[in-house]
């Protein structure tokens, strides 16, 4: 990946060395207040470019403490600002971003937060919000932007001020307010207290974003890269070293489990914080078939499907998560590997020893409360134990086929069992068991009954 630089024959005539910031001791380390809005804030499963901001510090050496009153993500899809659910934790998440701030009707006002934190460089990332939502014009931020820089020294006068230009630079106006905000670092810096202007990203939409305006890691990694670059030429940071290699989409996949059918697979699994979407990929293993993505995507909140799938075929399944247009290429569930079809027939065989084993019967079933099924029948002589198959159906007007029954279950001791039903009705059946092998049916072995 090309590293973003800013101004190189500027930071050619750097000195190598990093001044302490006036009045503060060599060893104290360097207090940064991160400013902005959802794009520095981040939501549930993000990295953000604070993570990357981090780790370059830590890799070259520089003591600091990120400050500022908030420490989590915005949470998706409740909408708290509490969130911890990073995709990496492990860094200092102490920040002053906050969903949907504006520069122009701040949640908490910069001058305070100064104030509040006596930082030593402060980092802003703001202006979006107010040129879409509140059409402000690059001109009317440019000027609140001096009496802001103008606040930040009034609480903290040594301070640094790194402006951050807009990525997003498809939206109008951004342009011509990133262009106000390199004019205005010019006329406001200073050789005790600094303000200086990122590069621009080379931001990509498709990649870089998961929804239009949010960044992916790909694009947190870049506004990093923009503002470590900044740090430089402050006279605060190192250059950063190598370029990480960062992967786009969710970091966490869902368990997946599934349960062969009749001509189909039943699969099931859990949302996963900061998945807006899972990919359900199947393939054929006994055709010899490539993975493929099923015509189906998976909202959030969606938890179980049921897909049509050969008999007698062994099937794999996985999910691929993905936040926005954001899919993870290295991410997946665990594979599932199953294989559809009519469970075995009952044996009819007649019993080693002993009187012949009887039919189960009259079976009764019932549904106590909405999706459950209760059924029981009268012992049989001689049975060690009891098998119970069932096949769901729209009504219990029609008998099913041999083949639409299924097991539910291991084998019991008594013929009763309260079951589990996602049809409108449902039909149970018992077998007698004895030393494993099943007696015959009667007519009376079967029942039906409308689910609640």
């Amino acid at each position: 990946m090309r590293r973003t630089m800013v101004g190189l024959a500027a930071l050619l005539l750097l000195p190598l060395t990093l001044a302490a910031a006036p009045g503060a001791r060599a060893s104290d380390p360097l207090r940064i207040l991160v400013y902005g809005d959802s794009i520095t804030q981040g939501s549930t499963g993000d990295y953000t470019w604070r993570y990357f901001l981090d780790r370059h510090l830590r890799d070259a050496g520089v003591p600091f403490d990120l400050v500022g009153p908030r420490r989590g993500l915005h949470h998706l899809p409740e909408g708290a600002d509490d969130d911890l659910d990073y995709a990496e934790p492990g860094f200092d998440t102490d920040h002053a971003a906050v969903w949907g701030q504006k520069l122009t009707a701040p949640v908490a006002d910069l001058g305070d937060l100064a104030a509040d934190h006596t930082p030593d460089v402060v980092i802003a990332l703001i202006g979006l919000n107010d040129l879409v939502w509140n059409h402000v014009t690059p001109e009317a931020l440019a000027e609140r932007w001096r009496a802001e820089v103008a606040e930040v020294r009034a609480a903290s006068p040594a301070a640094d001020v790194v402006l951050v230009q807009v990525p997003q630079t498809w939206y109008a106006d951004v342009p011509a307010y990133n262009a106000e905000l390199v004019a205005l670092s010019a006329e406001l810096d200073g050789p005790a207290a600094r303000v200086v202007t990122t590069a621009l990203p080379d931001f990509d939409r498709r990649t870089d974003t998961w929804d239009g305006t949010h960044p992916t890691a790909s694009g947190d990694l870049k506004i990093a890269e923009a503002v470590e670059a900044a740090l430089y030429l402050a006279g605060v940071a190192p250059p950063a070293g190598m370029t990480p290699v960062v992967q786009n989409g969710p970091r966490t996949a869902s368990s997946l489990t599934a349960e062969a059918g009749v001509g189909q697979v039943s699969l099931s699994w859990h949302d996963v914080p900061g998945v807006t979407t899972e990919w359900l990929e199947r393939r054929d293993v006994s055709s010899g078939g490539a993975w493929d993505r099923y015509p189906l995507d998976f909202p959030a909140g969606t938890t179980s499907w049921t897909a049509a799938a050969v008999d007698g075929h062994r099937w794999e399944f996985r999910l691929r998560p993905a936040k926005g247009t954001a899919v993870s290429a290295d991410v997946t569930s665990p594979v599932v590997s199953v294989v559809p079809g009519p469970p075995p027939a009952p044996s009819t065989a007649a019993p080693v020893v002993g009187p012949p084993l009887g039919p189960v019967g009259p079976v009764r079933a019932r549904s106590p409360r909405r999706d459950r099924v209760r059924t029981s029948a009268p012992a049989v002589p001689t049975a060690t134990g009891y098998r119970l198959l069932v096949a769901p159906v729209r009504s219990c007007r029609r008998h099913p086929r041999a083949s639409a029954f299924r097991p539910a279950g291991h084998d019991r001791r008594s013929p009763s069992a309260t079951v589990r039903a996602r049809a409108r009705a449902l039909w149970v059946r018992w077998y007698a068991v004895r030393d494993g092998v099943a007696g015959p049916l009667a007519a009376a072995s079967s029942a039906c009954t409308r689910v609640r």
